[in-house]
């Protein structure tokens, strides 16, 4: 669901039904979007 962003609609259907999201940690996105610029090149 962090690819939808809060205005999504489904975000917030979701929340209200008490969704539980996991969000992964700042360092742990900017890793894993360093990985797959690298994998592009």
């Amino acid at each position: 669901m962090e690819n939808l962003g809060h205005n999504c609609k489904a975000v917030h259907r979701a929340y209200a039904k008490r969704a539980q999201t996991k969000i992964p940690s700042l360092e742990e996105f900017e890793l894993q979007n360093a990985e797959t610029l690298q994998a592009e090149s």
